[in-house]
């Protein structure tokens, strides 16, 4: 009975033991999953909603239950439902290959790049194609076709540039080396040239010699006025000879000096057609290809100017940004060939009214800039304000209705310790002021006071 006793009891210790092991094996396994949930929600959010709540629900499970059939349950049921989610995620993911994901102003900027390329037009057919491919909003798969097709525009137009360039140097080259082979022909011409003079004062020189000697030898005068005339007709030989071979030098030189200046005028003509391509491209890279503004590009390079300026002279820059209220829906209702019209209306309208020290430039969009120096904060506001007011009055028409346009406006104006940045993020957060406030309406940085 004893023996019976003992051996119960050893088995109910063994099994008391076995469940110990295996529920600190499980704790550990429960700890292990809860420090692992932990980090997971600790994670970046924004793959899915879905998934951002289910993992913040699990970690709050995971962390109040203690009871581990309990919790196996749970992680069963979000095991799944997370399965679930990526499924559904990963086909999704399929799915926005074929979506879109460029906006127009993405295409408009790719438009604006094809502008800056200026296009000869054995070149027009690869343009007008990827202008075409524009007018749609592009995927994923158009986007890289689109860029290869530009690439491979701008460097056949590299190429051409450089192949120019290069026949350009080319003709400089011949050139200088034909100016040089002038320079040395002068010289051997003049070489010669005196070189004949000394001849021909050596001929006169011993002619005159000769003469004098025949004078004492002469045994009468008939023989002497022989002598003399036969010398005279020497001495006008070599001078004759000499004026000659002069004339025949100088028409060398004539020659010479209007091939050369036909040449020159050539290549006066041909640099003044190379410097007027380089501005015009220059041009066009800083001109808004709608509005016919400068671009953000040249923006960004007045406004260091400006910010130079001031630096110098300490004449105030006010800086303006304007935004096209509910330029959307305008595009979405009326049309975008309407919405172009109002942006270069409105861009004629800012550009008529600005000094000739002011400036201004679209910066992308339904967003103008503008650069006021010398003009105080308040003088700014009352000439925007005039300029809003033009615009609000102004009757857009489409189709013979009108079409409500309206501007909002963020203005400020520069202070110590500013740089371009600050000045324009300033300017920027008067206009979000301004459009949150109602729009139509001007919002200065000084504490946001319309």
């Amino acid at each position: 009975m004893k023996s019976m006793d003992d051996e119960l009891k050893n088995k109910i210790v063994r099994t008391i033991k076995f469940y110990e092991e295996n529920c600190d094996t499980m704790q550990n396994e429960i700890k292990h999953l809860r420090k692992g949930i932990s980090e997971l929600a600790r994670l970046q959010m924004g793959f899915s909603s879905d998934w951002d709540d289910k993992v913040c629900f699990f970690n709050e499970v995971i962390n109040d239950d203690v009871d581990a059939i309990i919790i196996k349950q749970k992680l069963s049921s979000v095991v799944s439902a997370l399965n679930t989610l990526l499924e559904k995620n990963s086909e999704k993911i399929v799915d926005d290959s074929d979506l879109t994901i460029l906006s127009k102003k993405i295409n408009e900027h790719l438009r604006e790049l094809l502008h800056c390329l200026k296009t000869p037009p054995e070149f027009a057919n690869q343009l007008v194609a990827i202008e075409k491919t524009l007018e749609h909003n592009l995927n994923a798969s158009l986007l890289i076709q689109v860029i290869d097709e530009i690439k491979i525009l701008a460097i056949e137009l590299f190429g051409k540039e450089q192949g120019q360039l290069k026949f350009l140097l080319e003709k400089i080259t011949t050139q200088l080396f034909q100016v040089n082979n002038y320079l040395k022909t002068t010289f051997e011409h003049n070489k010669n040239s005196k070189e004949e003079r000394n001849k021909l004062e050596l001929g006169i020189q011993t002619t005159l010699d000769n003469i004098q000697s025949n004078m004492s030898s002469a045994t009468s005068i008939d023989q002497l006025i022989d002598y003399l005339n036969k010398s005279l007709n020497c001495i006008s030989s070599q001078i004759q000879s000499y004026k000659e071979a002069e004339d025949l030098r100088l028409q060398s030189y004539e020659s010479q000096i209007n091939e050369l200046q036909k040449k020159m005028m050539s290549f006066e003509e041909e640099n003044a057609q190379m410097k007027k391509t380089i501005l015009d491209q220059s041009i066009q890279i800083n001109l808004d290809t709608l509005t016919k503004i400068a671009n953000r590009n040249f923006y960004n390079i007045s406004i260091k100017k400006a910010y130079s300026r001031w630096q110098t002279t300490g004449v105030n820059i006010v800086l303006a940004l304007a935004d096209i209220d509910h330029f959307k829906n305008i595009n979405d209702k009326y049309g975008h060939l309407t919405g172009d019209k109002v942006l270069m209306k409105i861009a004629s309208i800012f550009q008529d009214s600005m000094r000739s020290i002011d400036f201004l430039a679209r910066y992308g969009g339904e967003e103008f800039v503008i650069i006021f120096e010398g003009l105080s904060l308040e003088q700014t506001k009352a000439k925007l304000e005039s300029l809003r007011c033009e615009i609000e009055n102004f009757h857009f028409l489409f189709r013979g209705n009108r079409v409500p346009v309206t501007v909002s406006f963020g203005l400020t104006n520069i202070i110590q310790g500013d740089d371009t940045d600050s000045l324009f993020m300033r300017a920027d957060e008067a206009l979000y002021t301004a459009k949150n406030n109602g729009r139509n309406q001007i919002v200065t940085w000084e504490g946001f006071v319309a």
